[in-house]
């Protein structure tokens, strides 16, 4: 028994921390109103698998964001449309990938919805540890970004490198 928790550790399989480690990063938006930070965490060790996020919403207005950060293979699934680093475009909409302070964040742009995300591949030197998703609507593609701006990547990937 003593060896398979050995191996688990060595696998990186037995987790410590929790989604609510996360919670003082979903820090307030000056003008927005902001709900209580929620999280989960989802541990699978056997398999090999862990999902971990914590979101919070905002309002103003009639706009709404929707911050979550995490990581597993779930939460990865907002930075697969930006994953080859295509642009694109047509009369719906666009999306593309900018490299913003060294970290790789996507952002697309619903047009009818007037909604869209801005998401963060957070890596620690070349290795991804999980992501900033903010799902927005009712502001512009810009200020969307700008408020993703104000999260302290660097310190929320590594916190999410350790859980």
């Amino acid at each position: 028994m003593r060896k398979f928790v050995l191996l688990l550790l060595a696998a990186g399989l037995v987790f410590a921390g929790s989604f609510r480690d996360l919670y003082p990063y979903l820090i307030d938006l000056p003008g927005w109103n902001a709900s209580k930070p929620e999280g989960s965490s989802t541990k699978i060790p056997f398999v090999g698998t862990a999902v971990v996020e914590a979101h919070r919403e905002y309002t103003r207005g009639n706009a709404t964001v929707r911050v979550t950060v995490g990581k597993g293979k779930g939460v990865m699934m907002a930075w697969a449309p930006f994953a080859m680093n295509m642009e694109y475009e047509d009369e719906h909409g666009w999306r593309k990938v900018k490299n913003i302070n060294g970290f790789q964040v996507g952002i697309q742009y619903d047009k009818e919805g007037k909604s869209g995300s801005v998401v963060v591949n957070l890596t620690m030197g070349e290795q991804t540890v999980g992501v900033l998703d903010l799902e927005y609507e009712g502001i512009t593609p810009d200020e969307a970004l700008e408020l993703a701006k104000k999260f302290d990547w660097k310190k929320i990937a590594s916190v999410l490198q350790k859980l």
